[in-house]
C-alpha cells in the first residue's frame, strides 16, 4: 500500500508541519476504516527501496498502550510502503532563501528556515557543516529518515534587520569643520551614522544605503537639519531612520563678518566659492551652490554679493554674503 504523500494539496504540507508522530498520524489516517484512532498503532524501523530513494517501507503493529481495547487481539503486522517528501519538493515549494546572522551551522540555518515556513523543525535530521558567508548552501538529509529525504540547495543571505531597530544615537556631528568635509558627504554621515552606535552588529555597508533630501529644521549652527537613511538591497538592513545632523553654515561661523574678495570685473560664482574655500579652508564645489549671473562691475567698486546654497547640498545651507572687489 502507498500513501500519496507527495500529491499537491492539504496531506503532504499537515506531513511536513508536524512532528514525525504526527506525520505517521496523518500517514496512516488515508490508509484507516473511519473512526479507528492512528495513534493506535507504532511503526517500526524504516526501510529504503534499493530502486526507488523516495520509496520506503515500514512494519506497522497495534499499539495496546493508546489503543481501543477491540484492536488488541490484532497481533500481526502490516508492511506499508510510502512516499518520503524530497528536500528539493520544500524548498520548492516554501523557497530557498534563507536569513540568518553568521557565520552559523547547517542545522543552524534549517532551524530558522523550518520554523519561518511554520514548519516542524527537522533542522536535526539533515548532516551539519559551518556555514561562513553568503550564497548557495547545499543540504543533505541524514539518510533513513522517515519522511524526508535526499537534497536541496538554499540560497543564504543576510538576516536584515530594520534600521529604526538599531540606531539608536540618531544625531550625528555631520560637516562642522574642513576635516568633515575631506570624503563623499553620503560617506561621511553613513560612516557617523556607524560610529555613533557602536553596538551595530554588522557596519552600515556605504553601497547599500541611500540619502534622502536634507531639511532645514532650525536655524541654528549645530543640528539644524534632518535626512532619511534608507537600507537597500540584500544587505544587513532594511527600513529607515532619521537622522539630525549639521549643516554648515557661513553664518554662524563667520560669526555675521563677510568674506573679502577681489577678482574680475565680471564675478561668477565659481570663482567666488573657489576663494572663500581658500580664506576659509572648506570646500566648497559647484554642486553645493545654486550657479547664478551677476552684473559687471567697475574697477575699484566694491560689491555686496550673495552665493546661495543648493538645498540639496549634504553639507552646506544658507548663503555666503560676499564683499567683492572688482581688481
Amino acid at each position: 500500500m502507498t500513501s500519496p504523500l507527495l500529491n499537491p494539496g492539504q496531506l503532504w504540507l499537515g506531513v511536513v508541519r508536524g512532528s514525525d508522530e504526527e506525520a505517521f498520524e496523518s500517514l496512516l489516517s488515508t490508509m484507516l476504516k473511519p473512526g479507528i484512532d492512528p495513534a493506535s498503532f507504532i511503526h517500526g524501523e524504516v526501510i529504503q527501496d534499493p530502486t526507488d530513494p523516495t520509496k520506503v517501507t515500514t512494519q506497522v503493529s497495534v499499539l495496546r498502550a493508546k489503543a481501543n481495547i477491540a484492536l488488541w487481539a490484532y497481533t500481526d503486522q502490516l508492511s506499508i510502503s510510502y512516499k518520503r517528501i524530497k528536500l528539493d519538493d520544500i524548498s520548492n515549494y516554501f523557497g530557498e532563501t534563507v536569513r540568518v546572522d553568521l557565520p552559523t551551522t547547517v542545522r543552524e540555518m534549517m532551524s530558522v528556515y523550518f520554523n519561518i515556513n511554520q514548519l516542524h523543525d527537522r533542522s536535526d535530521q539533515v548532516l551539519d557543516a559551518t556555514v561562513e558567508d553568503v550564497g548557495v548552501v547545499e543540504v543533505s538529509a541524514i539518510p533513513g529518515l522517515a519522511f524526508i529525504e535526499g537534497t536541496a540547495q538554499f540560497t543564504v543571505k543576510p538576516f536584515q534587520r530594520y534600521l529604526e531597530d538599531v540606531i539608536l544615537v540618531t544625531t550625528i556631528s555631520g560637516f562642522r569643520s574642513p576635516a568633515d568635509m575631506v570624503v563623499n558627504s553620503a560617506t561621511t554621515i553613513v560612516n557617523q551614522a556607524s560610529d555613533a552606535n557602536p553596538d551595530l552588529r554588522y557596519p552600515l555597508e556605504l553601497e547599500l544605503t541611500a540619502l534622502g533630501q536634507p531639511t532645514n529644521i532650525s536655524g541654528y549652527a549645530h543640528d539644524n537639519t534632518k535626512i532619511v537613511m534608507t537600507a537597500t538591497g540584500e544587505g544587513f538592513y532594511k527600513g529607515s531612520v532619521e537622522l539630525v545632523y549639521t549643516r554648515h553654515d557661513f553664518g554662524w561661523s563667520l560669526g555675521g563678518s563677510q568674506p573679502y574678495v577681489e577678482g574680475p570685473s565680471q564675478p561668477t560664482t565659481q570663482f567666488m566659492i573657489a576663494r572663500v574655500s581658500q580664506l576659509t579652508g572648506f570646500p566648497i564645489t559647484l554642486d553645493d551652490v545654486v550657479i547664478d549671473n551677476y552684473a559687471s562691475i567697475a574697477p575699484g567698486n566694491l560689491e555686496t554679493l550673495t552665493v546661495n546654497f543648493n538645498p540639496n547640498s549634504l553639507r552646506y545651507t544658507g548663503s555666503l554674503t560676499i564683499d567683492y572687489r572688482a581688481v
